[in-house]
């Protein structure tokens, strides 16, 4: 039988994004709503940082520093300085939106995806990826809540959800 435990008692109002960085043996996961971001060490500390607005998710980038989806665009976190740095708001005209979850593909991109923040009916977000040539392209229009990006075990299939009760799948090629 497995056992599962809680990792914290901190209570989270959104906890998403759980993320494991295998590399430097630490979980990171955020409170999108009351925009922090948790990570635990092997050793079981616990560091938080609080951001200045909703958080949807992150992606590593090094030891100190890592990708942050927030509510005002893609930023650059370092985790040592708590240095935040715009790196692109691919929604500049909707401010009634807000980025979502993300996940990193097997090539290194940050797929991505907004969604309506007050109106959560309409599709005003959409699915978005940050190139490794540092792009933002939109992969998808007509969002409402976008959820769940992950890949089949070749990367070649990505699946996500955007709000409507409905797992969608695509063909992915992370160099198309």
């Amino acid at each position: 039988m497995i056992n599962i435990r809680p990792i914290t008692k901190t209570p989270c109002a959104l906890g998403e994004g759980p993320l494991w960085d295998a590399q430097h043996q630490r979980l990171f996961w955020v409170d999108s709503f009351l925009g922090q971001i948790f990570c635990r060490d092997s050793g079981g500390t616990i560091k938080t940082w609080q951001m200045p607005c909703m958080v949807g998710s992150l992606a590593v980038i090094n030891l100190d520093e890592i990708l942050v989806a927030l509510q005002s665009g893609l930023h650059r976190f370092n985790l040592s300085t708590h240095t935040l740095q715009l790196i692109h708001d691919p929604e500049p005209d909707l401010p009634t939106t807000r980025l979502n979850d993300g996940k990193t593909d097997r090539a290194g991109q940050f797929l991505f995806a907004s969604m309506g923040v007050t109106d959560r009916t309409q599709g005003w977000g959409g699915l978005y990826r940050l190139r490794r040539d540092g792009v933002v392209e939109r992969l998808l229009d007509n969002v409402i809540v976008g959820n769940g990006p992950c890949f089949s075990p070749n990367g070649d299939i990505l699946y996500f959800s955007d709000g409507r009760g409905v797992i969608l799948q695509f063909d992915y090629d992370p160099d198309r």
